[in-house]
């Protein structure tokens, strides 16, 4: 069962969500002004959540489905002649789609790696993806333009 925390910080299941409406006119006396969101709960009572949280609530998975084997999230290499000099590949376990439509990758450490941003994804096929429909067509071509633009920042500072 997964639950979340309203501002008031009392924790409540999420299946007992019905709706989560608009922008809450008000925030509870004793916290500072935030964006919050009102929600109607499954017994007529109703919380109010954070920004953050209802965005949180946006990507519990629907439904979750197998990686295909050597599906890996990626993390930049480090610098040459350093222990992390290799990038770091995480598992692809299971892939996530979310109630707002987005598919997100899942390894032991939850969703993105743990990170809060997606990292880059290598495919079976060899290709790399980022976040940012970025692609490369082997994960050496990756590293190559990770390194490269490293550098060309070095450069500039």
């Amino acid at each position: 069962m997964q639950f979340f925390e309203d501002t008031r910080g009392c924790l409540r299941p999420v299946a007992d969500i019905k709706i989560i409406g608009a922008k809450a006119k008000d925030t509870p006396a004793f916290q500072p002004a935030i964006d919050a969101y009102d929600v109607m709960l499954s017994d007529g009572s109703s919380c109010t959540i954070s920004a953050w949280q209802r965005n949180n609530l946006e990507r519990i998975p629907s439904a979750m489905l197998p990686a295909a084997p050597d599906t890996y999230l990626l993390s930049p290499p480090g610098n040459p002649g350093e222990e992390d000099a290799h990038p770091w590949r995480t598992p692809v376990i299971a892939w996530a789609i979310t109630s707002d439509g987005e598919v997100d990758p899942y390894s032991a450490e939850g969703r993105n790696g743990g990170l809060t941003d997606a990292p880059p994804i290598l495919f079976p096929n060899g290709i790399v993806m980022d976040p940012h429909n970025q692609s490369w067509r082997s994960e050496g071509e990756w590293i190559r333009d990770v390194l490269r633009e490293r550098q060309e920042m070095a450069a500039k500072a």
